[in-house]
Formats: C-alpha cells, sequence, structure tokens
C-alpha cells in the first residue's frame, strides 16, 4: 500500500528540502516517529525520493487512492526495507530503555531514600539550633543583680560547666 508522505506532512509534492524539514518538526511528537523517520530517510535519499514522486504523480491521478498498489517493484522493495529498518529500531530502543529502566529501578530508591533522610536530618538540625538559640536568648536577658551582661554570660558558662 503506497503511504503519502506529501499529504501526511501537509506539504505540496514539489516542496524543498527545508519545507520537508520544517513540516517533519512540526509533525515531531504529533505523528509517530517510526513514520517520521521513515519519510526522512525516504526524502534524504535523492535517488528514492526521485522514484517515489514519479510514483506519487500515478497516486494523485488514480482514482482509488485507498487501494492503490505501487507499480515501481524497486520502490516497493525499498519501501518495505526502509519500513522494517525503521521499526527495527524503534523496537530495539524500547528495549534497550526498559533494561535501562529495570537497572535504574533500584537505584533511584536509594537516592530517594538518601534524600529524604537528608531532610529530615535537616528539619531536626534546624528545630535543635532554634532551640539552642533560644536558651542563648534567655541567658542574656537573666543578668543578675549588679553584673554586666558579659559577667552574666561568664556566670551562665561557669554554672553550665559545675
Amino acid at each position: 500500500m503506497f503511504k503519502d508522505y506529501y499529504g501526511i506532512l501537509g506539504i505540496s509534492s514539489d516542496a524543498t528540502t527545508e519545507e520537508i524539514s520544517a513540516a517533519v518538526e512540526k509533525y515531531h511528537g504529533k505523528i509517530s516517529n517510526v513514520l517520521l523517520d521513515e519519510i526522512q530517510m525516504v526524502f534524504r535519499n535523492k535517488s528514492l525520493k526521485l522514484q517515489y514522486d514519479t510514483e506519487y504523480l500515478l497516486y494523485s491521478k488514480s482514482d482509488s487512492k485507498q487501494f492503490y498498489k505501487i507499480t515501481n517493484p524497486i520502490l516497493e522493495r525499498e519501501l518495505i526495507k526502509i519500513e522494517t529498518y525503521v521499526e527495527n529500531r524503534a523496537r530495539e530502543n524500547i528495549e534497550r530503555f526498559q533494561k535501562e529502566e529495570k537497572s535504574w529501578g533500584g537505584a533511584w530508591r536509594w537516592i530517594i531514600l538518601i534524600i529524604v533522610i537528608m531532610l529530615v536530618k535537616e528539619c531536626v538540625f534546624s528545630y535543635n539550633r532554634g532551640k539552642n538559640i533560644e536558651r542563648f536568648r534567655r541567658s542574656e536577658i537573666y543578668t543578675p543583680a549588679g553584673k554586666s551582661s558579659s559577667e552574666t554570660n561568664i556566670c551562665y558558662i561557669t554554672n553550665k560547666l559545675t
């Protein structure tokens, strides 16, 4: 079955390579990446693009576009090769990603656990630091009669040591 790459990209059959590249970028993420890779491989190969364009003229004049069969056996063989190659490459990428995800699965749990421990430790440290600052402030406020604030701090420290 013939695929209308120009129709898929929404461009005319006389589009330049820049217009084709822009259309591929425009539809990146909106159309299957496998299909976009297939289109790019056909249009980057000049002789294959010429064969495709010749077949496209026949296709565009056809009454039953849905059931149009490719007349050029060489083009048909090349398109099947490209389609198979792109699908296999996509399948390999998915399998590789799944393997990497499994290998990182346990590591992510440890990383998250370490981050949580560090956050809890920081919260406890901040709380204790706040309590210590409050104790120190209270010791500065209390000054025994007839003593300066520096003498009070010395009294506070010596009282703590004894």
